[in-house]
C-alpha cells in the first residue's frame, strides 16, 4: 500500500494568500467566495514569497489553535456588532434590528422551570436578573472579542459538519464580582458530504497553514476574517445564522454579573439560534449539554412532576451505568492507553448523556452547585460499583472517581467544581484560570494584550487538539481507506519519509499512535513477517462486511478496524476462547443456541468484556449500529450490562438515518415557518420546526466523532 501526499504548498497557505492580496490593493471584497478564487490564482503566482508549512510540520499553538492576542484581534474587525449582524443579515427571517437580536441572548434568565424537551419534565430553573435585565445595545456597546478557538477536533466521523469554530467575547469593563461572557459556538457545514471527513481537509488545512512562520501577524489577522465573515473557496462563511443551531452549533454564557440574594453564583447557560412565529430570527433557551440534571443522582429527590421525575431518574441510572460510563471509562477498557499524548487520562474521559436529562442550566458554586460528586445516593453509588466490580480492567477506581469524572464533562464541573479531583488514582482534573470559573480570564477594565488561558486549556486540551488537527493534515487517507479520492492529493507512490517502516516483526518498533500495521493479503496478521506502518483512515461509516481484527475484536468493517489501530484478521466476526458468564456471551453461536437468530452485544473478547444475548429486534429497532443499514446509527437503545445490576428493562433503539435527511427537513421547516401567513399557520409551523431542529441535532451528537469517539464540548 501507498500512501497519498502532495509536495505543494497547502491550500490553506493559499487562502491565507488570497486575504494578503486582496488587502495589498486597499479594499476587502464584502463577496464570500466567488472573488477569492481569482485572487488565490494571482497569489499562487507570487507564492515563493512564503515559507509554507509542510504537511507534517507541527503547528504554534497559539497560531493554530487558538487565537488569544489582542494584536491579531484588533488588527481586523471581530467585534459583537460585526458577527450579531451577519447573522440577522443570513438568518433570511423577518425585520429585526441588531440591538433586539442580541437581546434574546439574554432570553429565558427569569424562567423558574422549563419544559425538558424530550422527556416533558418540568425542570427547574434559577432566576437570574442581573443579566436579563442586560439590553441588547448594551451588549453591542460592552462586549469585546477576547479569542478565537479551532475545534475541528469536534467535527463527527461521518463529515456531516466540520467542526465548530468560535468566537469568545468578554464583557467591558468588569469586576471581579461582574462579569459576562459568550461563546459562539458555529459548526461549519461540510460542502462535500460525499466525501466524509475528507470534504473538510481544506479547513484542517486553513488552520494549520496559520503557522506558517512567514506570516506576519496582519495576515493572519486577514485570513481570520475571511474564514469567518467571507469563507473559504466553496465553503460559507463561518458566522452565519444556521450555524448556531439550525440545526448545529450554539450560544454558550458564562455568567456572574451578581448580587449579594444571589448568593454570588457562577451560571452557565446555554442559547440556539432559532425563529419566533413572526420570522425574525431569535435565540432560544437550549439545554446545556452533558449537564444532566442533578437530582438525577439521588432517588429521594423532589420535582413539580414526581411520577414521570421518578420513571426519569430509574432511567437516568440504567443510561449511566450502560451509555455513559463506558465513556467515562474509554481509557481503562482500552487497556489504559491512549493515542493522545497530552494528559492521555484527561483527554480521553468522554460522557454521551443523552438530552432527555439535561437541565437548562449549571451551576460552579453557591449554596447548591450542580455536583454529582456531592449529590449522588447511596443507591447511585452501589450502581456505579456494581459495574466496576464486574471488570478487572477498573481495578483501584471507584464510584466517586467515576462520578469525579461525569461532573468534569458537565460545564460546572469543567469550570470549577472538578479542579483537583481525582479521576484515579494516579491523575486529577486539570485546573481553570487564576480566580477561578473560567478558562479565558477577561478579568480587568480592558481587553488584556493578551487573554490568559487555563492550566487545562494549555497543559491538556490545546496540545490534545493540535495532535488530532497534525495528525489529520499530515496523514491522507490510504487508496483503500473507503474515501473517495477528491484527484487532489495524486498518488505519490511513497511516503514522506521514504519506505514505510515495518512492524509486527519480533525486533520491530510499534507503529505510532496515527498508524496500524498492515500485512498485506497473504501474510495474516503477521504469520509470515513483518508489516508496514499505514496511516489510520477517518471518516468510516458502520456498512459491513464485519471483520475480525488482529486485536481480537470484531468490527463493522476494515476501515474501522484500520481506525482502531489494527489490521484485519479474517471477514466475520471474532471467534473468542473466554467463557463468558452465564447469561452474558463473547459471540453470536453461543446466543443462536438458545435465541433463534441471537446476538451478542456489547462483547470485546480482547478486553475481557462480555456482553449480553438479545434476540433480533424488529425491524426499523435495533441493539447497535450493526442492525442498522447503511448510513443509519442506532439511537436509545438501552442494555444492562453482563454482570449489573440494573432496574430497568433492556430496550431496543431506533435505526435513525443520518442527517442529510434530518437536515433537508429542517430546511423544509424553515421554509414554511419563514412562509406562515397567519398565527395559526405560525404556530404549528414554529412547532414543525423546532421537532425538525431537535432531530437533526439528536441524530447529530449520535455520531461517533472522527477523532475519538465520543466527543466532548470543553
Amino acid at each position: 500500500m501507498t500512501k497519498r501526499i502532495t509536495h505543494a504548498p497547502t491550500r490553506s497557505t493559499g487562502v491565507a494568500i488570497a486575504s494578503l492580496a486582496i488587502a495589498a490593493v486597499g479594499c476587502k471584497s464584502d463577496e464570500p467566495s466567488a472573488p477569492a478564487t481569482g485572487v488565490l490564482a494571482q497569489a499562487a503566482q507570487a507564492a515563493q514569497v512564503f515559507q509554507a508549512i509542510a504537511p507534517c510540520d507541527p503547528v504554534t499553538i497559539d497560531q493554530s489553535m487558538v487565537i488569544h492576542d489582542q494584536a491579531t484581534l484588533s488588527l481586523v474587525d471581530f467585534s459583537f456588532l460585526r458577527t450579531i449582524a451577519a447573522i440577522r443579515v443570513s438568518s433570511g427571517g423577518a425585520t429585526t434590528t441588531d440591538a433586539d437580536l442580541a437581546e434574546t441572548i439574554t432570553s429565558g434568565l427569569l424562567n423558574t422551570t422549563f419544559p425538558q424537551p424530550v422527556s416533558g419534565l418540568p425542570i427547574p430553573a434559577t432566576p437570574r436578573p442581573p443579566e436579563a435585565a442586560l439590553t441588547g445595545a448594551q451588549l453591542i456597546a460592552q462586549m469585546q472579542p477576547i479569542a478565537l478557538f479551532n475545534r475541528f477536533d469536534l467535527a463527527p466521523a461521518n463529515g456531516d459538519h466540520c467542526g465548530e469554530y468560535r468566537i469568545v467575547y468578554g464583557r467591558y469593563p468588569n469586576a471581579v464580582t461582574n462579569r459576562y461572557l459568550l461563546i459562539f459556538e458555529a459548526a461549519l457545514p461540510n460542502p462535500t458530504p460525499s466525501l466524509g471527513i475528507e470534504g473538510c481537509r481544506d479547513v484542517a488545512e486553513f488552520w494549520h497553514g496559520l503557522s506558517d512562520t512567514a506570516m506576519t501577524t496582519a495576515q493572519r489577522a486577514a485570513a481570520l476574517e475571511d474564514f469567518y465573515y467571507n469563507g473559504l473557496p466553496g465553503f460559507s462563511p463561518v458566522v452565519d445564522h444556521a450555524h448556531y443551531g439550525v440545526p448545529f452549533g450554539q450560544v454558550r454564557s458564562n455568567m456572574f454579573v451578581n448580587a449579594a440574594s444571589q448568593n454570588f453564583t457562577w451560571q452557565l447557560r446555554e442559547w440556539r439560534s432559532s425563529f419566533n412565529t413572526g420570522g425574525q430570527p431569535v435565540f432560544t433557551p437550549d439545554t446545556v449539554k452533558d449537564n444532566p440534571l442533578v437530582e438525577f443522582h439521588d432517588e429521594n429527590s423532589s420535582n413539580p412532576n414526581p411520577t414521570l421525575f421518578s420513571s426519569e431518574q430509574t432511567a437516568f441510572v440504567s443510561h449511566y451505568t450502560g451509555g455513559a460510563m463506558p465513556n467515562l471509562l474509554a481509557f481503562e477498557l482500552n487497556g489504559g492507553t491512549s493515542p493522545i499524548v497530552a494528559c492521555p487520562e484527561v483527554n480521553t474521559v468522554s460522557a454521551g448523556f443523552d438530552n432527555r436529562f439535561n437541565e437548562f442550566q449549571s451551576h460552579s458554586n453557591g449554596p447548591a452547585p450542580d455536583d454529582p460528586v456531592a449529590a449522588a445516593s447511596t443507591a447511585f453509588h452501589g450502581s456505579i460499583t456494581t459495574v466496576l466490580s464486574g471488570n478487572t480492567a477498573f481495578a483501584g477506581l471507584n464510584s466517586t472517581h467515576v462520578l469525579a469524572r461525569s461532573t468534569a464533562m458537565s460545564c460546572a464541573g469543567c469550570h470549577e467544581l472538578s479542579v483537583g479531583d481525582a479521576i484515579s488514582p494516579s491523575a486529577t482534573w486539570p485546573a481553570v484560570a487564576a480566580g477561578g470559573f473560567v478558562h479565558v480570564r477577561e478579568l480587568g477594565s480592558t481587553p488584556p494584550a493578551v487573554t490568559p488561558l487555563s492550566p487545562a486549556l494549555n497543559n491538556c486540551f490545546l496540545p490534545a487538539r493540535a495532535q488530532n488537527l497534525e495528525s489529520f493534515v499530515c496523514n491522507a487517507p490510504p487508496p483503500d481507506a473507503g474515501v473517495s479520492d477528491s484527484g487532489t492529493q495524486p498518488d505519490s507512490g511513497t511516503p514522506d519519509s521514504g519506505t514505510p517502516s515495518s512492524c509486527g516483526g519480533p525486533y520491530d518498533p510499534p507503529c505510532s499512535p496515527y498508524e496500524y500495521c498492515e500485512f498485506g493479503p497473504y501474510n495474516i496478521c503477521g504469520a509470515q513477517g513483518s508489516g508496514t506502518c499505514q496511516p489510520r483512515p477517518t471518516g468510516c461509516g458502520y456498512g459491513g462486511p464485519q471483520v475480525c481484527g488482529c486485536d481480537g475484536n470484531t468490527y463493522p468493517n476494515a476501515c474501522t478496524a484500520q481506525a482502531s489501530g489494527t489490521d484485519v484478521a479474517s471477514t466475520g466476526a471474532c471467534g473468542c476462547n473466554l467463557t463468558a458468564p452465564n447469561g452474558c456471551c463473547y459471540d453470536d453461536e453461543v446466543c443462536a443456541k438458545t435465541i433463534r437468530g441471537g446476538e451478542c452485544i456489547g462483547a470485546a473478547c480482547s478486553k475481557a468484556q462480555p456482553g449480553v444475548c438479545k434476540a433480533p429486534p424488529p425491524a426499523g429497532y435495533c441493539w447497535e449500529n450493526e442492525d442498522c443499514g447503511s448510513g443509519q446509527i442506532c439511537s436509545g437503545a438501552s442494555i444492562c450490562p453482563c454482570g449489573a445490576q440494573c432496574i430497568k428493562a433492556d430496550a431496543p433503539g431506533v435505526c435513525k438515518t443520518l442527517s442529510d435527511t434530518s437536515k433537508s427537513e429542517v430546511t423544509t421547516a424553515k421554509a414554511g415557518l419563514l412562509s406562515a401567513t397567519n398565527s395559526t399557520e405560525a404556530e404549528r409551523a414554529k412547532a414543525d420546526f423546532d421537532e425538525a431542529v431537535e432531530a437533526a441535532r439528536e441524530a447529530e451528537r449520535a455520531q461517533p466523532g472522527a477523532f475519538v469517539p465520543q466527543r466532548r464540548t470543553h
